[in-house]
């Protein structure tokens, strides 16, 4: 499913974001690093934005049967 790829890519730019604030990794020394980080956080974003106009509810709105 694509929005669990979103969401893993969300988490790595969430970790590279901490590592970049604590000084581990410098972004000017490696820039592709940086473009990739960027591309993982517009999918992420973009994916998030269909997944939440798309008014697909997976994620615990689900109808209950037999109550």
């Amino acid at each position: 499913m694509i929005w669990t790829g979103a969401l893993l890519c969300g988490g790595l730019v969430l970790v590279l974001i901490f590592f970049a604030t604590i000084g581990v990794i410098d972004f000017s020394q490696a820039p592709a690093l940086g473009v990739v980080a960027l591309a993982m956080a517009i999918f992420f974003i973009v994916t998030m934005w269909a997944f939440s106009r798309s008014g697909d509810r997976r994620l615990g709105d689900r109808e209950r049967r037999g109550f």
